[in-house]
């Protein structure tokens, strides 16, 4: 192979009229690992060349019926041997024998003693060249077959990627960035717009979208620098007048020296509109919720009285048992209601964020506990790192920060004499950091997932509504935070929460 060509299987012709002479030379030529041929005359040197292919001719001038310089025209004469090159070694000094040599298109003309390094050196390098020569022809040979296959490869890519285009369900169209004006588009964008295929290539992308000029501009610009962009939502303008939303991107192919931005769309318009109807049904419901656990929280709250009232005049054992129950069920279910009313409250309500002193803010309400009976003999340390207020919104950070205290009040160990509720706020770069941490029962492992899902309850014995962390978790939302738990079964409890600096 033309590519796999080395330069120590060179096969090279020594011709003269004298062996000793030419097993001299030879005798160099072999040290270099070169494969050599010998010829004593121009006629047995020109069958020789029929038979074998040769990388160089090292020639005499002086030698029998064809002379060197004769031989070395018939050699570049034939298309078979013309490229090959020929160094000419001789005692012949006249200028005119130097002159004719140099005529036969030969590449050199050594004067006998011959240095053998230099002799050597001149040879690699002419069969080097020889080699280069014929990787080169090759290449030019093949070059147009070459071509030829790649572009039936790319045409046939070509081909294939249109016809994905056009079927596509996705809107595709090709942009000119400096028009902008649309090239193409496919099935599936004419479609959506309602335009045939030769009235889209009349539009510009202003025709199209709904978005002000300046920031079509911007958008186009930005996909030119970064090669790519989620446009994201954007409208839509159809033939007849109607919007569609639809959600972009775009990228940037190479069409000759011109950049094309190719646009992928895909219609969400009945989606947005499945979104807006869960929208106002969640509000609906929302609102039943609200308006349903307020009502009942009245009734409930006479019957509670009654129930008091009834502890006072029932002297039986059993009745006061019975009541004793009714009133802890009715309890419960008044907490239920409070639950889902504060819950409702957060989801609908809207976030209004003001300047808190943060120690003052957490102590006020680690203090409404006191009068907890499970309360007494923990020790609780506040320590703020913050220079500054918090900047957030009081009533649903009080509604994190009293849940999650609640909580490890209410998980810690039984009979323990060293518990304690640690709340520590500091900031990073970018959100201030609320850490609350005890040494309580701890959350085993399995349920760490589920803690913030609603109804759900980490332990057996837990008497809570299952709703507090569920309240918690859509408080965080609501203030675009986020919260994380660190906990270990009978060891203890760390809550991260982390909100945005404003």
């Amino acid at each position: 192979m033309i590519d796999k060509l080395n330069i120590t299987d060179a096969q090279i012709l020594l011709v003269g009229n004298r062996k000793g002479n030419l097993l001299i030379l030879e005798a160099l030529l072999k040290k270099e690992g070169y494969k050599t041929n010998k010829a004593l005359s121009g006629e047995n040197a020109l069958k020789k060349c029929l038979k074998n292919s040769y990388d160089l001719f090292v020639l005499d001038v002086q030698i029998p019926k064809v002379n060197g310089i004769e031989l070395a025209n018939n050699l570049k004469a034939v298309s078979r041997t013309r490229n090959i090159p020929v160094i000419f070694v001789t005692t012949l000094t006249q200028k005119r024998h130097i002159v004719k040599g140099w005529e036969s298109g030969a590449v050199d003309y050594l004067i006998k003693p011959v240095d053998s390094e230099l002799f050597k050196l001149k040879a690699k390098a002419f069969i080097h060249f020889h080699h280069e020569q014929l990787r080169l022809q090759f290449l030019k040979e093949n070059l147009d077959n070459i071509v030829e296959k790649r572009t039936a490869k790319l045409k046939a890519k070509e081909k294939k990627y249109k016809a994905v285009v056009k079927q596509s369900l996705e809107a595709i169209c090709m942009l000119n960035p400096k028009t902008k004006r649309i090239i193409e588009g496919n099935s599936a964008f004419c479609k959506y717009l309602g335009y045939s295929a030769k009235a889209i290539e009349k539009l510009s992308v202003y025709d199209i979208t709904v978005s002000n000029k300046a920031n079509v501009d911007f958008n186009i610009k930005q996909v030119l620098q970064t090669g790519s962009a989620d446009v994201g939502e954007r409208q839509w303008r159809k033939k007849n007048g109607d919007y569609i939303t639809v959600l972009v991107s775009a990228s940037t192919i190479r069409q000759g020296n011109d950049d094309i931005i190719v646009l992928t769309a895909r219609d969400i318009t009945s989606q947005k509109q499945i979104e807006k109807e869960l929208q106002m049904r969640n509000h609906e419901l929302d609102t039943f919720v609200y308006k349903a656990s307020h009502d009942l929280r009245s009734p409930l709250a006479s019957t509670l009285g009654l129930i008091n009232l009834g502890r006072k005049e029932i002297k039986d054992k059993d009745g006061l048992k019975y009541l004793d129950l009714i009133h802890k069920s009715m309890y419960k279910l008044d907490e239920i209601l409070e639950d889902l009313t504060q819950l409702t409250i957060i989801r609908q309500g809207k976030t209004e964020t003001k300047p808190i002193k943060v120690t003052p803010f957490i102590a006020n309400i680690v203090q409404a506990f006191e009068r907890d009976p499970k309360f007494a003999g923990i020790d609780i340390r506040i320590k703020s790192k913050l220079k500054r207020p918090l900047n957030s919104d009081p009533r649903l950070l009080k509604t994190i920060l009293r849940n999650i205290t609640e909580n490890a009040i209410k998980y810690r160990k039984h009979n323990s004499k060293s518990s304690y509720i640690y709340i520590s706020v500091g900031s990073n770069h970018k959100e201030d950091i609320i850490r609350i941490a005890d040494n309580g029962m701890g959350i085993r492992k399995t349920h760490q997932k589920n803690i913030f899902n609603m109804f759900f309850r980490a332990t057996e014995t837990s008497k809570g509504t299952g709703l507090g962390l569920y309240i918690v978790k859509n408080a965080v939302e609501k203030l675009r935070g986020r919260i994380e738990v660190i906990s270990k079964e009978k060891t203890g409890t760390t809550f991260n929460l982390y909100l945005p600096k404003q």
